[in-house]
């Protein structure tokens, strides 16, 4: 990452672990309503830990470069207690970081009434997804964020559960099934379920459709090398299943308010019918028993990835946008 001018600035410094404490005071207080980006945990994945962050009292803002390659560095909506006049304070961010970076600066996740405040000051502009080239630019929201129930998903009461209670129900009977929390003991077996994930990811979709890149485990990697030991169902949810004694699944949620969480992986190992939906349904019950109410399953980047998460009964949707700094 080319940050090196942009720490030379005031108040600037490499995002690093120690900042989680920092990170949820101000996501805490400012953050917007079951936003995917609450948590520290989205912060870690987003960025692979590679980023830098400007701090002043009231003010929380993290920026990062995805590829060397890229011609963007993103912005995330800056968390502070008064963003107003709002265009002032994006302005300064973003003309701090294409001077130091050199780069097109893109604030990403970008809620729809601050990308129309912004696009209606004349110095940004919306970006559709078509503008990035490099895989790894490309948003994750360009399907909107789905919310679910957890109570409903943990009932799975009614008709159109059906088709879910089957496949689990199927699950059940076929196989001897072990759902635990991924803690220091267990996390050793979360390398081995990723890797097998990435095969099974490889051979199903790259032999289909050529254009797809292979699977990136660093998305899921980077979680549990840094939450691993403290998954401790406060504010992070780690669940690691298990069929007929081998690892076949990993989930991980991080609480993005007082009653929601936002679900960051839910990686199945498995081909047997029914481990996907098991293991989500697990995370959820887990959720349900620490009190939580609501489960952000993230955007999509395909729209049959969208159609999978509102199966689960969305009760709300979130549509955020890429908007780029013109002047």
């Amino acid at each position: 990452m080319t940050f090196g001018s942009l720490l030379m600035n005031d108040n600037w410094e490499r995002l690093s672990a120690e900042d989680e404490r920092l990170f949820m005071k101000f996501a805490k207080a400012f953050g917007r309503c079951c936003a995917y980006e609450n948590s520290f945990a989205y912060i870690v994945q987003e960025t692979r830990s590679n980023a830098a962050r400007y701090c002043v009292e009231g003010l929380l803002a993290v920026a990062f470069i995805k590829d060397e390659n890229s011609d963007f560095v993103f912005l995330l909506p800056p968390w502070a207690a008064d963003t107003e006049p709002v265009t002032d304070v994006h302005v300064f961010l973003c003309q701090n970081l294409r001077r130091a970076t050199g780069r097109r600066v893109v604030l990403r996740r970008t809620p729809k009434q601050l990308s129309r405040r912004l696009e209606g000051s004349g110095r940004f502009r919306m970006l559709p997804p078509s503008t990035f080239t490099l895989p790894a630019d490309l948003p994750e929201d360009i399907f909107p964020q789905v919310l679910i129930d957890v109570e409903q998903v943990n009932s799975l009461v009614g008709p159109r559960f059906q088709k879910l209670r089957n496949q689990i129900s199927y699950l059940q009977r076929t196989c001897s099934l072990c759902a635990v929390d991924l803690d220091a003991q267990t996390q050793s077996d979360v390398p081995y379920v990723i890797h097998k994930w990435v095969e099974k990811y490889n051979a199903r979709n790259i032999n289909i459709e050529r254009t797809i890149m292979e699977a990136d485990p660093a998305a899921y990697d980077v979680l549990w090398r840094h939450f691993s030991n403290h998954a401790d169902n406060g504010e992070y949810f780690g669940r690691l299943l298990y069929l007929n004694g081998d690892p076949a699944g990993f989930s991980f949620c991080g609480r993005i308010d007082r009653n929601s969480a936002a679900l960051y992986a839910s990686v199945s190992a498995s081909n047997t019918r029914g481990t996907s939906n098991y293991l989500l349904v697990d995370a959820v019950g887990n959720l349900h028993q620490k009190g939580i109410s609501l489960l952000n399953l993230g955007g999509s980047e395909t729209e049959s990835l969208h159609d999978y998460k509102k199966r689960y009964g969305r009760v709300k949707e979130l549509a955020t946008y890429d908007v780029e700094f013109i002047k």
